[in-house]
């Protein structure tokens, strides 16, 4: 079975636009159990539950809320989202290029296929083949899951591998867990 695209927009550099579909470049081996109802078999429900009005809360009655002091939110909903500032929300936006080496491994996160929509078949085998000729990746900006993501992309196998990177603030220090070494 073919996958599926989880995202479909335009990768941008300088003054070319390539329609883009994303794929994701992992799938988790692991085994998964869901708990049943004994006698019947039924697959048991978590309810969602309120503790201050001591009820279950039904999917409708849920929004998101951003945490701004102890119990204080701003409270967000569908369309507040869609007016956050991310500029990048379909688009994938290189603004550089850089040795693939200069980056920290630590930053990358998780990786994702690039393949061309239909129309952008011809613009992105140009762009695959010049990115393989050449030891550098590029830096961009990916606007996925109402949120901005920093990223490279790089020629790999056939296609674009694009990596989300971590934000320099999201990484630990090694200091945190470095051991007093002895010498030995």
């Amino acid at each position: 079975m073919a996958p599926k695209s989880i995202w479909k927009g335009a990768m941008g550099f300088g003054m070319v636009s390539v329609p883009v579909k994303l794929y994701s470049a992992t799938e988790e081996k692991t085994v998964h159990f869901n708990q049943l109802h004994k006698d019947c078999q039924t697959r048991i429900q978590m309810p969602r539950w309120c503790p201050s009005c001591d009820r279950k809360v039904e999917q409708a009655e849920i929004v998101k809320g951003y945490p701004v002091g102890d119990n204080q939110y701003v409270l967000m909903e569908g369309d507040d989202f869609t007016s956050l500032p991310v500029k990048s929300l379909k688009t994938i936006d290189v603004v550089a290029f850089v040795e693939g080496d200069r980056i920290d491994p630590r930053h990358y996160n998780k990786p994702y296929f690039l393949a061309p929509e239909d129309a952008g078949t011809k613009a992105f085998s140009l762009f695959l083949q010049a990115m393989g000729k050449v030891n550098m990746v590029g830096i961009c900006k990916l606007g996925y899951r109402e949120r901005e993501h920093l990223a490279t992309i790089r020629a790999f196998g056939g296609v674009i591998l694009l990596q989300t990177l971590y934000y320099a603030d999201e990484l630990r220090n090694p200091d945190e867990v470095k051991p007093k070494l002895v010498d030995v």
